[in-house]
């Protein structure tokens, strides 16, 4: 979460930009009384810090968030094996084929919220 507390009253408006590292993820949604959301799948696996950056608007200046650490886990899988012909006989040539598929369902891309407060 990132949080601005600007000196003027009011609710903020503009965009929030979501960063990973220098990379931009994209412009979060807003959701209203200051705060803007925003979901991507686009992470790879391993560790990534992803700030906020507030752009400001005509009564509140532009800001940025600290860093969140957000570790991303690799997909577990299962791996099925098959022989074909079966049944095979002696000193025939035999095909063996692996299947690796996700073990679970695809989670949920990851959401993050930005709170910036008037």
């Amino acid at each position: 979460m990132a949080t601005v507390s600007p000196q003027f009253s009011g609710t903020p408006t503009g965009t929030v930009t979501f960063f990973d590292g220098t990379n931009s993820l994209g412009t979060g949604t807003s959701a209203g009384a200051g705060s803007w959301t925003f979901n991507t799948s686009s992470l790879t696996p391993g560790s990534h810090t992803i700030t906020a950056s507030y752009g400001g608007d005509a009564n509140f200046q532009s800001s940025g968030s600290a860093g969140l650490v957000q570790n991303v886990s690799r997909t577990a899988t299962t791996v099925a094996i098959a022989a074909s012909p079966i049944p095979f006989r002696f000193r025939q040539v035999v095909t063996f084929s692996a299947a690796v598929t996700p073990s679970n369902s695809a989670p949920s891309p990851p959401e993050w919220e930005c709170h910036v407060h008037g």
